[in-house]
């Protein structure tokens, strides 16, 4: 599990810096996608670019921590 967890922060990481940092990005999700079995659709994008931005879960979303956040 946290070997999974591991995997998608750093893909997701990348995907967001990837504007910013294009050439290391691009290394690091060519790595990544050594470890993805090849027959699934799951990061199947031949570069870190074509990729779209993770999604947010609107029931992951705590408004009482943010607002904690906020306040410090």
């Amino acid at each position: 599990m946290s070997l999974h967890v591991l995997f998608e922060v750093l893909l997701n990481t990348c995907i967001a810096i990837a504007p910013y940092v294009p050439f290391i990005t691009e290394l690091i999700y060519q790595n990544l996608r050594k470890c993805v079995d090849p027959t699934s659709k799951a990061y199947h994008e031949d570069s870190i670019h074509f990729l779209l931005w993770p999604k947010q879960d609107s029931r992951l979303i705590n408004k009482k921590v943010e607002i904690s956040v906020d306040n410090m």
